[in-house]
């Protein structure tokens, strides 16, 4: 009857932890990444504003079976997509404000998993602009919300830091062509 006992009270002890310590999570996370790059502030600025170019360097494009779809507006506030696919599931992008060469934000709708706001500060250092990315999920759910933004701001900082370095790789190259 011992060892029943204690397998119970094992069971209870992991019930009350898993309930009790999503309490003192909170309910928004906020991942940030940032990367200087040795550009003007205009060239990582197009790299995110013109949608079209985030096929380049986004770490969020790596699914084969993902259908895209871009609305009608190229550029700054408005413009946006919508994906399909098997991994990413689905969603939708929009630009929600854009101030050329500093600033844009974005809203990421995930449907009833909810919405995550994103934001880019492009920051001019010298001769190099530091671009931070950063993403804000509001709201999260006790208790499984609450531990899923603990478990992806870990997964999450990597694959930005990803897209960062991979948008430096493209705008660097324009830079130095465009100063000869």
């Amino acid at each position: 009857m011992k060892p029943l006992k204690l397998t119970v009270l094992i069971i209870v002890v992991i019930i009350v932890l898993f309930l009790a310590i999503p309490f003192f999570l909170p309910g928004t996370v906020v991942i940030t990444q940032n990367q200087c790059m040795k550009a003007v502030p205009e060239l990582p600025f197009r790299q995110v504003n013109e949608l079209k170019n985030w096929e380049n360097w986004s770490p969020f494009t790596d699914d084969s079976t993902a259908v895209i779809t871009y609305n009608d507006i190229a550029n700054g506030v408005g413009a946006g997509y919508s994906w399909k696919g098997q991994k990413l599931g689905k969603g939708s992008l929009a630009i929600v404000k854009s101030e050329p060469y500093r600033y844009i934000e974005t809203k990421i709708d995930f449907g009833p998993q909810g919405t995550v706001k994103g934001s880019w500060n492009f920051q001019p250092a010298n001769d190099s602009t530091c671009v931070t990315w950063s993403l804000t999920i509001d709201n999260l759910k006790y208790p499984f919300g609450r531990w899923l933004g603990l478990m992806i701001k870990g997964g999450m900082k990597p694959m930005m830091k990803n897209g960062l370095v991979k948008m430096k790789e493209i705008v660097e190259p324009e830079q130095k062509s465009g100063e000869k």
